[in-house]
């Protein structure tokens, strides 16, 4: 196995531990409104980012590679757009889970011992709304991005 296998499996275990069973894990990360709306009360899904090699000169057996993940979170919204508290507790609270994953990801120690670098940020918190007509419930999507680089063997 790679370590980008290694790296997606350990990023997944740690993503889970740290948002625990509030959350559960989605199959389409790419498109969270493309999911089963009885699970995006609380959500995650892990996805491949884009992904270079890094041309660094390590030798004749081996390469560097940045690959990119996706940890996308979702939250249904149960606040109306008037109720300003509510929805700027909902922002809160998704972006609480996002230091949560980051934290996690920082103490991982398969994560330490398999990357030679490892950010994590996010893009800010987007509204989905399922329903084109907007009768339907809407959600909070935070994307984090994580940047990973990490040495490949050739044999």
């Amino acid at each position: 196995m790679s370590n980008l296998s290694t790296i997606y499996d350990a990023l997944n275990t740690a993503v889970a531990t740290a948002l625990g069973s509030d959350y559960v894990k989605i199959t389409n990360a790419y498109e969270p409104g493309n999911n089963d709306e009885l699970l995006l009360d609380k959500a995650y899904g892990l996805a491949f980012d884009s992904a270079e090699n890094t041309e660094r000169e390590i030798g004749c057996n081996s390469f560097y590679v940045r690959q990119g993940y996706l940890v996308v979170l979702v939250n249904q919204l149960y606040a109306n757009e008037h109720d300003t508290t509510a929805m700027a507790n909902a922002e809160k609270s998704l972006v609480e889970d996002y230091i949560k994953v980051a934290k996690a990801i920082g103490n991982n120690v398969t994560l330490s011992e398999s990357i030679a670098t490892l950010q994590a940020g996010h893009g800010g918190v987007d509204v989905l709304a399922v329903d084109q007509n907007l009768v339907g419930p809407k959600y909070l999507v935070l994307s984090i991005v994580i940047s990973t680089e990490f040495r490949e063997s050739l044999t």
